[in-house]
């Protein structure tokens, strides 16, 4: 008779640590469905929370304006992450392991940055390269994007078939892209 109350007490330990584990799990696990606010399967948030977000993505110097200096820190910062080896210019090996591109483009994307055509691209052609997403946001090509060229281009890309809306032609795959 003296093992009952030991016996009650170690089911009742593993029925709470049951329950402990299983509050747990449920309190870990990703939330299903779309929910308030901006992130993966949630709404975009407000225009006004898109653009400081984005304004804060684009500012890579921090000066408080989306210009060409950002575009060329931003390209910069590319180049170097590409350039596996370190040795100032990327080629066709470090395309196909580039994070901007895949590797059944690495051809077309080394074609399209190598001016001098000789096989590799240096840090002054890739960087001299515009990225179209710039060129879509700075409307008036003065290279500074002001906030209502921000304004105007998240309006665009809301409704395709406007300038600047929608997919790119080609579908966004490089020239002479497959």
């Amino acid at each position: 008779m003296t093992k009952f109350p030991f016996k009650r007490a170690a089911g009742v330990l593993t029925l709470a640590s049951l329950v402990a584990a299983a509050v747990v799990l449920v309190a870990c696990a990703p939330r299903r469905g779309p929910g308030p606010g901006p992130g993966p399967g949630r709404g975009p948030g407000n225009p006004e929370e898109m653009m400081e977000r984005l304004k804060y993505q684009l500012d890579l110097d921090g000066d408080g304006t989306i210009s060409c200096a950002d575009e060329n820190l931003r390209r910069n910062r590319l180049f170097d992450e590409t350039d596996l080896d370190h040795n100032d210019s990327l080629d066709l090996e470090e395309f196909r392991e580039a994070p901007f591109s895949h590797p059944a483009y690495a051809r077309d994307h080394l074609a399209v940055y190598d001016r001098d055509q000789d096989g590799l691209v240096s840090r002054e052609e890739f960087t001299a390269h515009r990225d179209d997403r710039f060129v879509r946001l700075d409307l008036d090509g003065d290279c500074i994007v002001t906030d209502k060229e921000l304004e105007e281009s998240l309006k665009n890309r809301r409704q395709p078939g406007r300038p600047g809306g929608g997919m790119p032609p080609g579908g966004g795959r490089p020239p002479g892209g497959m």
